[in-house]
């Protein structure tokens, strides 16, 4: 317990790093002020934490991504892949994880999905990030019904695809911290070099 404690505390520590962007990623109703989240700014702090992680490729939309080893891939299934779903990851208990979407956004701008999401009541939050270069929506969900807290990270492809990132349980702070360094991971996939 101690040391999961420890690591947590180091972890607070790189968030806090970034407070100016995070306090105002979490407070701010929709604006057309960007955050922006890079990866090298998470792992120095990372690394001191000695947090074991594995990074994922995904091949369909060529990003890659950290995630926190308490968290294990699960396949899809047929129905969910049907809806989009291209990756899941959970803990054993399902508290705690989070999926990836990926579907035709039919042309959609990233401002026009942002204007959809801020249309709709059950979602907070909104802000226009950019993680590692790349432009997207933040916005977050109170799910009363599901006693759940989510954090959703959208992503427009250039061709015109909607890439979502939805983490759960997000009301545990110390797992908000993990989801912002796993944000902050996303990014596209090296290229290997010759």
């Amino acid at each position: 317990m101690k040391k999961t404690l420890k690591i947590m505390l180091v972890l607070m520590l790189a968030v806090l790093m970034l407070s100016s962007s995070v306090t105002a990623y979490a407070a701010k109703p929709a604006s057309t002020e960007v955050v922006e989240l890079n990866w090298e700014d998470f792992q120095d702090a990372l690394k001191e934490s000695k947090l074991e992680g594995t990074t994922y490729t995904l091949n369909a939309v060529a990003a890659e991504f950290w995630v926190t080893d308490a968290l294990q891939p699960y396949d899809v299934d047929d129905e969910d892949a049907e809806n989009g779903m291209i990756a899941f990851f959970s803990d054993e208990e399902g508290d705690y994880g989070f999926f990836v979407t990926y579907f035709d956004g039919e042309g959609a701008t990233l401002e026009d999905y942002a204007d959809m999401v801020a249309e709709d009541k059950a979602y907070t939050n909104l802000e226009y990030v950019c993680v590692n270069g790349l432009d997207a929506i933040a916005y977050s969900e109170s799910d009363k019904e599901m006693g759940m807290d989510y954090e959703y990270v959208t992503f427009i492809t250039d061709g015109g695809y909607v890439l979502t990132f939805t983490y759960w349980d997000t009301a545990d702070e110390n797992y908000m911290n993990m989801v912002t360094i796993m944000i902050a991971s996303i990014r596209p996939e090296e290229e290997e070099t010759k």
